[in-house]
């Protein structure tokens, strides 16, 4: 049975993301099993496809990469992205198939189904959920043409924010004080509840999950999206616990779309604030994933700061899994339409917001030229609140992933830098050496070694953490055995990378055989099973 292929001329639904993931792993059943991490309150299911080669133990015994996509509801072509890793991992072949008998992957290929299937069927402007809210004058977003899509409303208003393009009045922009009219109105297209003749505005309150992270987590007012507190959404509690239920995570990557990008900790903090040899490492690392990937290598603080603000994104995925959790986590920003257009990140975080306005000029004839169905023409409708007005503007979510043409050549450069970072991880190997002494009195000797390209705690934040447990070594004596030393397990810390080492050693009493293991959750469990005692 062949494997699926992955369909880069359209934008995957929840329907097809269960297709896809249900023939990977009825066409590989014995590297893939696919689970539900919960329900959402659409009753959709949340899913996680753990792959590994189970000849070499179970997933939870190896180093654990989780890989998530499409937290933010428009973000659609993440999804691809993460389909296509698991589809890579499934294709047999000398260096994917050594990586899975050493690491187990975990790929969330859409962390927000509901939200997702919102922007996909309904274009309407959604970051990951939104709650209506009874308000006055209060706009809710809905189709009210029946066209199956929520586009945007605009009309005349002497008094209005937006102005038309110089160079093509379809586009809108904030106006400015040279601006010399006509002016409009722009809002979401949607129903007015409660009108009283002043400007609807949009009502709803929206949360942003990538703000809803424990780590350095701000109230709304503060940080706007954040919820009521750290994981106040259902599926956001779930995946935080589902987490915290796999010790063996090393390394995390989030998958979004946005300016193009390689983003690494910190959201918040300047880099003398962190581990200078963390510091190293996210750069060394972060380098080569702006290699394999062709984007530009940022803090997440960096790339989001502008012409107008040094920001911070409070409660965010990096700073979580960092501070909190000491693993070495990245995001991958695949780019959006304006990438497609030729407009590049640096010139996106260093225009001022008149420049990024005037800057739709690229991507609306870049749009009308490839006939990409990014912008739909404005046309006259009688709203049953305000009157006249013109429905039309920006589809968003084709606004905000790159050209579905470009996907191909993205997949094959996260999936490069992805499998590099997954082999990055700590590996325990154990050599064992037996002496026998008079009187059936035997020493078992073992060497444990970390050959990994990371220590087994992974960064130096890791070291820290109470919960980011070390290198442990026991020995299992069999029946009618007697062991003589006066511990059978030893703690014996956390090991350097490449080589670091330790040596342990017990002495039993008697003949058969033993079980020396090593173990520790980031850099999986080695096991001599059958060590003979004569």
């Amino acid at each position: 049975m062949p494997l699926p292929d992955l369909d880069f001329a359209r934008f995957y639904d929840h329907a097809a993301i269960t297709d896809f993931l249900t023939a990977l792993a009825e066409t590989r059943p014995e590297l893939v099993c696919v689970h539900p991490i919960t329900s959402t309150p659409e009753a959709r299911p949340l899913l996680v496809a753990e792959i590994t080669d189970p000849a070499t133990g179970p997933a939870a015994d190896k180093p654990g990469y989780l890989v998530h996509a499409n937290i933010h509801a428009h973000e659609l072509t993440t999804t691809h992205s993460a389909l296509h890793l698991a589809r890579t991992l499934c294709v047999p072949g000398e260096a994917v198939d050594a990586l899975l008998r050493k690491v187990a992957f975990y790929v969330i290929p859409r962390l927000n189904p509901d939200g997702a299937e919102q922007a996909l069927k309904t274009n309407a402007s959604v970051r990951s959920r939104s709650y209506e809210r009874e308000e006055p004058n209060g706009l809710v977003q809905r189709d009210l043409d029946g066209d199956g899509q929520v586009l945007w409303m605009r009309w005349l208003d002497p008094d209005g924010d937006h102005a038309p393009h110089p160079d093509d009045p379809r586009l809108m922009i904030r106006r400015e004080p040279e601006d010399q009219g006509p002016f409009y109105r722009l809002v979401p297209e949607g129903e007015v509840r409660g009108a009283d003749g002043r400007t609807p505005w949009l009502s709803d309150r929206r949360i942003d999950w990538n703000r809803q992270w424990p780590a350095f987590w701000q109230p709304e007012h503060v940080q706007g999206g954040a919820g009521d507190f750290p994981f106040s959404e259902p599926e956001m509690h779930a995946v935080g616990r589902w987490v915290m239920d796999h010790p063996n995570l090393f390394g995390m990557m989030g998958l979004h779309t946005g300016g193009n990008g390689v983003l690494r900790p910190s959201a918040t903090r300047d880099d003398s604030e962190l581990d200078s040899g963390d510091v190293t490492l996210l750069r060394e690392v972060g380098a080569k994933g702006a290699e394999l990937t062709g984007f530009p290598l940022f803090s997440v603080r960096q790339y989001c700061t502008s012409y107008s603000s040094d920001a911070k994104l409070w409660g965010h995925f990096t700073d979580w899994s960092y501070e909190h959790l000491g693993v070495l986590s990245f995001e991958i920003e695949l780019g959006n339409l304006y990438n497609s257009a030729g407009q590049s990140t640096e010139d996106a975080r260093t225009a001022t917001p008149r420049q990024r306005d005037l800057a739709q000029i690229d991507v609306i004839r870049w749009n009308d030229e490839h006939g990409y169905g990014a912008f739909v023409d404005w046309r006259p409708f009688d709203h049953p609140q305000l009157g006249p007005v013109e429905l039309g503007g920006w589809v968003r979510y084709r606004l905000a992933n790159p050209a579905l043409g470009e996907l191909p050549k993205i997949c094959e450069g996260t999936d490069a830098f992805m499998l590099h970072h997954a082999g990055l991880a700590p590996h325990l190997e154990l050599r064992t050496d037996v002496a026998s002494f008079d009187g059936g009195v035997h020493r078992v000797r073992a060497e444990v070694v970390n050959t990994g390209a990371l220590p087994t705690q992974v960064t130096n934040q890791g070291a820290k953490l109470r919960s980011v447990r070390g290198v442990r070594v026991s020995l299992e004596p069999g029946e009618g055995m007697e062991l003589l030393s006066r511990v059978a397990v030893h703690d014996v810390g956390h090991l350097a990378k490449v080589c670091g080492k330790r040596e342990v050693e017990w002495f039993v009493r008697g003949g058969g055989e033993v079980r020396v293991t090593a173990g520790c959750a980031r850099a999986g469990v080695a096991e001599v099973d059958g060590v003979r005692l004569l």
